[in-house]
């Protein structure tokens, strides 16, 4: 579990890290200056996933999640939204103790 959680800690750290380049480096092609909302990186790396994702959950969940819980998280920072998670998951992974295989179990 630790190192799930772990993995997946430093692989969004390793996505914000990638936004927060693409972002400084001038490889944004939007007029505005700053960081790219994550909606904008996503549908520029692959625009059908994130028209699928919406048409699942108006369709098959629930209109309103899109509109009100979704929506908004596409429309921050993708740094942040990719890196809080990442810390957050590496946090959590501290608390699981690592496994000592030299004792047997009693």
């Amino acid at each position: 579990m630790r190192f799930i959680l772990r993995l997946l800690g430093f692989i969004l750290l390793a996505a914000a890290i990638a936004a927060l380049v693409y972002d400084l480096g001038g490889f944004s092609q939007s007029a505005e200056d700053g960081l790219s909302p994550l909606g904008a990186l996503w549908f520029q790396l692959h625009p059908g996933s994130l028209n699928m994702l919406q048409a699942g959950v108006e369709r098959n969940i629930d209109p309103d999640l899109w509109h009100e819980t979704i929506f908004p998280i596409l429309e921050l920072p993708a740094v942040f939204v990719l890196a809080i998670p990442g810390l957050l998951l590496l946090l959590l992974s501290t608390f699981f103790k690592k496994k000592d295989k030299r004792r047997p179990k009693r």
